[in-house]
């Protein structure tokens, strides 16, 4: 049984699309929850030329008590701003020699196939697009921008979004960070946490890589303390991802992470906006190589 241009496109977009963004999905702790988040898996981002993300940056003072005869004052006043970001595209190219082709005839052996090659993409793509997620933006624009971009206090990333960190009046963009010479101890985890901490409005997840995870495992190899030992009890985030706790925030370890580096991070203030799912347009054959190609 031989298998159909048609039958092959309609078997692309039908199993293995949703398989291939099923692979990237799921293959990363930051890329499962950003994408989540970002309508992946539900509503697309509306559209138009940039994502904008309005923001509060300041209180407003235009609440509080009053008493009777007060004046009430409804004067305008300026208390949201916006930050611009540019889409970015993501690709995977799949493709089939001619030999190949021959070697692999019938329906199965085909579909066999081009599951292998999809299989490799999916898992190639994740890669980069998971190495993206802790970027800066800055050696490679055309990637989308990443956590080291958002958790900077403008030493490295002074421009976020066309709002300038170091201008007057912007320090409320400017993230809170803070090196230490050795492994992190308590100590310094704790000032970390704290300083990121508005009454219940706390760090949702901390990343690091596998060392810098392993680091904050030794700080309880000769512990006694049950309390905190607790937090050395692995436990299962959506998704099956593993991870240690601290101050009841998930730890979770990523392989691209940058060494020497803790995250810690709000997600309700990290968001990653999809314009569009991906797609494929089918096989096609040039006119001028003996080779089947597709893309997504």
């Amino acid at each position: 049984m031989s298998l159909t241009y048609d039958g092959l496109d309609a078997t692309t977009r039908k199993r293995f699309i949703p398989a291939l963004r099923d692979n990237i999905f799921k293959s990363n702790v930051i890329l499962y929850r950003l994408l989540k988040r970002g309508g992946m898996m539900g509503a697309k981002d509306s559209g138009g030329t940039k994502v904008i993300e309005p923001l509060e940056y300041v209180k407003s003072t235009k609440v509080g008590s009053y008493a009777k005869g007060d004046t009430l004052t409804a004067a305008e006043e300026e208390f949201i701003t916006a930050a611009e970001f540019d889409y970015k595209r993501y690709h995977a190219d799949v493709y089939i020699d001619g030999l190949e082709e021959l070697q692999n005839r019938g329906a199965a052996r085909v579909i066999d196939m081009v599951a292998a090659k999809l299989k490799n993409a999916s898992r190639s793509l994740a890669d980069d697009m998971a190495t993206d997620a802790f970027s800066t933006g800055v050696a490679d624009a055309k990637g989308f921008v990443g956590l080291m971009a958002v958790c900077d206090d403008g030493t490295g990333v002074d421009s976020y979004g066309g709002i300038t960190r170091s201008t007057d009046g912007n320090p409320w963009w400017k993230a809170y960070r803070q090196t230490a010479a050795a492994d992190a101890t308590l100590a310094v985890l704790r000032k970390q946490y704290n300083a990121q901490r508005v009454n219940a409005d706390v760090p949702t997840l901390i990343v690091s890589d596998f060392t810098e995870q392993e680091n904050y495992e030794n700080l309880f190899m000769n512990a006694t303390n049950v309390i905190w030992l607790s937090t050395m009890v692995p436990k299962t985030l959506e998704g099956g991802f593993q991870a240690y706790t601290f101050k009841g925030t998930a730890w979770v370890e990523d392989s691209h992470s940058p060494a020497k580096t803790i995250l810690f991070l709000n997600e309700r203030y990290i968001h990653m906006r999809t314009l569009m799912d991906f797609t494929n347009k089918g096989w096609q054959r040039p006119t001028n190589k003996d080779e089947l190609i597709t893309l997504v």
